[in-house]
């Protein structure tokens, strides 16, 4: 799916890790260059994503492919449920707490926008300003703070 980005940052992970996915040589020049690009981009988030890496934004964006589907009469509700369930399931195995589901989900964001062609300035104030949000969300009298992160 084009939306996904984890497997982007998973890529990474392994050159960051010393041990590459494939050799970088292999790419042309343009394609050396993105990869590089991108691949810097998504560092500046491994401090906040670490392992969890991008997953958030991937889960999100299928869960609201599907919704968007189910809206328009493409999946049913049983169909729904049947690709959302799991993808919720693999949420509260991985995250620990709304707040690291909501930074890797936001980086994701960021990283995303980077890969579309944003600059990745823009990408980072796109990144400050809506983690003032979610900090607003997760606060004691946040809406998200109310719904305990719990498995299904």
């Amino acid at each position: 799916m084009g939306i996904c980005v984890n497997h982007d940052y998973r890529q990474f992970e392994s050159f960051w890790e010393g041990r590459p996915d494939f050799d970088v040589k292999d790419l042309k020049t343009k394609g050396r260059t993105a990869f590089e690009s991108a691949k810097a981009c998504a560092e500046k988030f491994v401090p906040l994503v670490g392992k969890q890496g991008f997953l958030a934004w991937d889960i999100n964006e299928q869960v609201g492919m599907c919704r968007k589907m189910y809206a328009c009469g493409l999946l049913s509700e049983e169909g729904f449920k049947e690709l959302t369930v799991p993808l919720a399931r693999n949420a509260f195995r991985r995250f620990q707490s709304w707040e690291e589901y909501a930074v890797s989900c936001l980086c994701g964001a960021a990283y995303f926008g980077f890969r579309n062609h944003d600059n990745e300035d823009s990408q980072w104030e796109f990144y400050q300003l809506n983690k003032g949000i979610v900090d607003h969300l997760l606060s004691e009298n946040g809406a998200w703070s109310r719904n305990k992160f719990k498995p299904l």
